[in-house]
């Protein structure tokens, strides 16, 4: 659509929703007079009045829809691309490691060796608490300081994986939270809770 039919497109558009507000904004008056010969007092005449006009949300959602009508199938569509990236996170950070530990330990047994994994010297095999412990980062970015620390003994494609790929994976998080949670509107919020999230 060019910008010449655009514009006059908007400009109805903004009538429409003009005329249709001063349209039950007059009915709202006029069913406020109805309870004030009723004997209700102009509080409560406006109250049941504009009760009778709608509830808040409805009326959002009503004009949302007039503004943009495909706004429904829109956060449909977010919440499914959500899910969705929220399962690719979940399977590379959390189930396809946990899958890859316990075939390892399934088919090697206690002598199962994985790079990401790290076993302390006389540990009694993977379910030891003391290898928990070493494999759990509970220390803000221990893993991304060991990693940059030791580039002479680790490869390079290992360094990239845990330290840009940990920041990399939660960059959509930034265009998801804002879009379907109205509390994370703010980018402070936004970058506290992709904070508070990739530390966990």
């Amino acid at each position: 659509m060019s910008e010449g039919t655009l514009y006059p497109a908007l400009k109805r558009l903004e009538k429409k929703i003009y005329f249709n507000l001063i349209g039950k904004i007059l009915r709202v008056e006029e069913e406020g007079k109805d309870f004030l010969e009723e004997g209700w007092t102009d509080e409560e005449s406006t109250q049941r009045a504009l009760k009778s006009f709608g509830e808040q949300k409805s009326l959002i959602n009503g004009y949302q829809e007039a503004i943009f009508p495909f706004y429904r199938l829109y956060k449909i569509g977010s919440w499914i691309l959500f899910g969705l990236y929220t399962l690719i996170v979940l399977y590379h950070l959390l189930i396809k490691r946990i899958i890859v530990r316990l075939y390892d330990y399934i088919i090697w047994g206690s002598s199962a060796r994985n790079n990401f994994f790290f076993y302390p010297e006389n540990s009694n095999g993977y379910f030891d608490i003391r290898v928990w412990q070493e494999n759990s980062n509970l220390v803000p970015f221990q893993n991304m300081f060991f990693y940059l620390n030791n580039t002479e003994n680790l490869y390079l494609r290992d360094i990239l994986n845990n330290t840009l790929g940990n920041i990399l994976i939660f960059i959509p998080l930034g265009f998801f939270l804002p879009i379907i949670f109205k509390r994370y509107k703010r980018s402070s919020k936004v970058v506290i809770i992709s904070i508070m999230i990739s530390l966990s």
